[in-house]
């Protein structure tokens, strides 16, 4: 009887530890510790791309340097417009054109004194005692607001002297005999002194003073 007893007791512990052993296999959770879930390894974001311009290599050039210098160009010039010489002047600048059109187109004379075809218009280039001068025959110019303190209410000569142009309300003659009559279109000089006899008139200018007229029976103009 008692083997019998020691016997069953060892049967028993043999199905306990039997039992314990399945219950293994069929519920992980019994008698065992989870082991950590596995975690993914991510790198840190990476900084945004930049839209900075590729540095030029050495050798190259840039590309804005280029289009820079490509977008430079001069200022354009002016001209001045041409000047009508059939026209009298009113400007210095445009009786040095009307010298410099007869110059090269014209005859030229080298004289102290001239008188225009008919006598219209006498000139004194060069004299000891006158100022280099033209003066009209006939056709003197009215001009109150000139000659409202001269004894002759009319321009009949314009001189140049060192202040500029000036007309003359004259009431005496700087005409001598002997004068050549000089033909249009002639440019006469002495000196400083030119003068151009045109169809229109008279152009007289000073090259050092830079002033000058213009003188036709009717009309005159200083400059």
């Amino acid at each position: 009887m008692r083997i019998a007893k020691i016997l069953g007791t060892t049967a028993l512990v043999a199905v306990l530890g039997l039992a314990a052993g399945c219950g293994g296999e069929d519920n992980p959770e019994a008698g065992t510790t989870p082991s950590a879930p596995d975690t993914m390894t991510t790198s840190p974001a990476l900084p945004p791309a930049t839209s900075s311009a590729p540095t030029p290599t050495q050798g190259s050039s840039s590309p804005s340097a280029s289009s820079s210098t490509a977008s430079t160009s001069s200022a354009p010039t002016s001209s001045a417009p041409p000047v009508d010489i059939g026209q009298p002047p009113t400007t210095y600048v445009q009786a040095q054109a009307h010298v410099q059109a007869a110059r090269s187109d014209g005859s030229t004379s080298s004289l102290s004194r001239f008188s225009t075809p008919g006598d219209s218009i006498y000139c004194v280039l060069k004299s000891k005692y006158l100022a280099p001068s033209c003066e009209l025959r006939s056709g003197a110019i009215k001009d109150p607001q000139v000659c409202a303190k001269a004894p002759s209410q009319f321009v009949g000569r314009v001189s140049i002297r060192k202040s500029g142009a000036e007309p003359e309300c004259n009431t005496d003659t700087i005409r001598q005999p002997g004068a050549d009559t000089v033909q249009p279109t002639t440019l006469v000089t002495s000196g400083n002194i030119s003068c151009v006899v045109e169809q229109i008139g008279v152009t007289c200018i000073d090259s050092s003073l830079h002033k000058g007229f213009f003188l036709t029976p009717g009309a005159y103009k200083v400059f």
